[in-house]
């Protein structure tokens, strides 16, 4: 084992590490590195605290604040549910009357046209978002595609 000296040029006692003939100084850590170290481990045990952090089988710890994502996920999941399902029976409809018309020589409005594009690509974005997660994007979407649904209801006298 290698023995401590005291450092003739800094004054400072060594660890008894070498190398090369370089010897290792046994300073201190900053004070502020320190106390930076120690506010961390306060942040993190109040953040285990007061937010769900430890993962179980099928949740997570509730915290403090009782806040979860995953009902959150839900909600939204189940908004992109419903008007997923209103927006199935304007699909119908639509393809229904386009049907009639084009019998009749005619084709669909086309700024009904443009909700109907409008809608399912705000819902599939909303899907994408939600699959992915990001429960701000899917509600967007979700938020976008409303006015669309709205539009061709009252197109379709729903």
């Amino acid at each position: 084992m290698s023995e401590k000296h005291i450092d003739e040029v800094s004054g400072v006692e060594t660890t008894g590490h070498e190398w090369d003939g370089i010897r290792e100084l046994n300073n201190p850590m900053p004070r502020w590195w320190v106390l930076t170290f120690y506010v961390t481990i306060l942040w993190a045990i109040g953040y285990v605290v007061v937010y769900p952090a430890i993962p179980m089988v099928t949740s997570a710890t509730k915290g403090y604040f009782g806040y979860s994502s995953r009902a959150e996920l839900q909600q939204v999941r189940e908004s992109i549910a419903l008007v997923g399902v209103r927006a199935a029976g304007i699909r119908t409809s639509l393809e229904t009357l386009q049907r009639s018309q084009a019998a009749s020589g005619l084709n669909l409005r086309g700024d009904m046209q443009a909700a109907a594009n409008l809608m399912n690509s705000y819902l599939d974005g909303a899907d994408a978002a939600l699959n992915a997660g990001d429960v701000a994007q899917a509600k967007s979407f979700l938020e976008k595609a409303e006015p669309q649904v709205q539009k061709l209801e009252k197109f379709l006298n729903r």
